[in-house]
């Protein structure tokens, strides 16, 4: 009996059996465990290298929109050029998806305008590229699925939309007709009205309420362009080089001579020339969302950025920041910093720019002289509320997705 004890306490001490037993039920699970930790570093490289060539293949596709280019196939072409050999037909034409992206709404598949791309990239066993596991070996299925999408759009809205207020002045003895125009600003062609295109009549200073001076039944000849019983169309400037543009179209003296309608070159009050014609166009360049303008304009034209709306109303006294007074230089102060979203910049058109810019007023001369100016900058004042979508005229595109 006392053997039988001393045998049973060395058996309850003797723990080399159990060691052996807890070993081999581990052995699967710490097996499983370094085979799915190799399979999450895999995943994640592989994921990260296709989330990169789909990322750069819908910037590169987004860019062909305007072009009219061909967007599926950049797109497909950028992905596969950024991809090894063995991740497979990862995106094909079908994975390219054109349409309209904007913060409110998101991308919409097909949307107009189209100014977004999403590309999506697919490794997976139905498409012979699966990404192959370790630890799927285990269960006899070594394959996985994974999947990426990339988003690039333009800013949906970078440039003007109509003006918030736009006056002319109705008192003014000279007719005034105010134009909208899209200006192509990479273009080298010397022809500049092939550079001015979708050019729009906005305004003019026909005083239609004032019976005694409606001028619109001796205006004749077709010199003037009656404004459209429906507003036409804003210009739509959104491609990249192009810049929303002002014209000014001034005839001298017509509205108070009518008779100069008819007979340009006739003598009023004994001054001549009767009617003379003259065209201001800003031919806007924009630089980094700053604004310039031509060399033509720079004696006509005043520009005023505001923070808010009533800072850019020349009514609002005591908050406008609208300069005032006559014979003065115009104000260039949104020259020195671009139009962003929240913000306004007033336009003010002085439609008698002088002679070479200099005026005749401080001779003592009237009005029907050549040279004569007031240079006070409101004869045409537009209030414009910068872009919603980001700083004017930015053509670069991003992901937003």
């Amino acid at each position: 009996m006392e053997n039988l004890k001393v045998l049973a306490s060395r058996l309850f001490r003797d723990k080399r059996a159990a060691t052996a037993m807890i070993f081999a039920l581990a052995t699967p699970v710490v097996v499983g465990g370094a085979a799915l930790a190799i399979d999450i570093a895999s995943f994640r490289v592989v994921q990260s290298r296709m989330q990169s060539a789909v990322d750069a293949g819908a910037l590169a596709a987004v860019m062909q929109i305007e072009k009219n280019g061909p967007v599926a196939a950049t797109a497909v072409n950028m992905v596969t050029s950024n991809i090894p050999n063995d991740f497979g037909n990862m995106t094909s034409a079908s994975d390219v998806t054109t349409g309209n992206y904007a913060k409110a709404t998101g991308f919409v598949a097909n949307g107009t305008p189209a100014n977004a791309v999403r590309v999506v990239g697919i490794r997976a066993p139905a498409r012979s590229n699966g990404l192959s596991r370790i630890f799927g070996l285990l269960w006899g299925n070594g394959q996985m699925d994974v999947q990426v999408t990339a988003i690039a759009a333009r800013p949906a809205n970078v440039f003007y939309e109509p003006p918030e207020g736009l006056v002319m002045d109705n008192k003014a003895g000279d007719f005034n007709e105010m134009y909208a125009y899209c200006y192509d600003t990479k273009s080298t062609d010397p022809d500049m009205s092939k550079r001015r295109s979708q050019m729009i009549l906005i305004a003019n200073n026909l005083d239609m309420a004032d019976t005694a001076k409606n001028t619109t039944t001796k205006l004749t000849g077709g010199i003037y362009t009656a404004m459209p019983a429906t507003p036409m169309p804003w210009p739509n400037c959104n491609g990249k080089d192009q810049s929303l543009s002002f014209r000014m179209r001034n005839i001298r003296h017509a509205k108070t001579h009518s008779a100069l309608w008819a007979n340009q070159g006739a003598t009023v009050s004994g001054i001549q020339p009767g009617r003379p014609e003259h065209n201001y166009y800003t031919d806007t360049m924009i630089n980094n969302g700053i604004e310039t303008f031509s060399t033509s304009s720079n004696q006509i034209l005043e520009t005023v950025l505001c923070d808010t709306s009533d800072e850019c109303n020349p009514s609002k006294t005591g908050v406008t920041k609208v300069p005032s007074g006559t014979n003065r230089f115009a104000t260039k102060s949104s020259n020195t910093a671009g139009c962003s979203p929240g913000k306004f910049v007033y336009f003010g058109f002085e439609d008698r720019p002088g002679v070479n810019g200099v005026s005749v007023t401080s001779q003592g001369k009237g009005w029907l002289e050549a040279g004569w100016t007031d240079y006070d900058f409101n004869d045409i004042a537009i209030q414009m509320k910068c872009p919603s979508g980001g700083k004017l005229a930015d053509p670069y595109p991003r992901l937003v997705g």
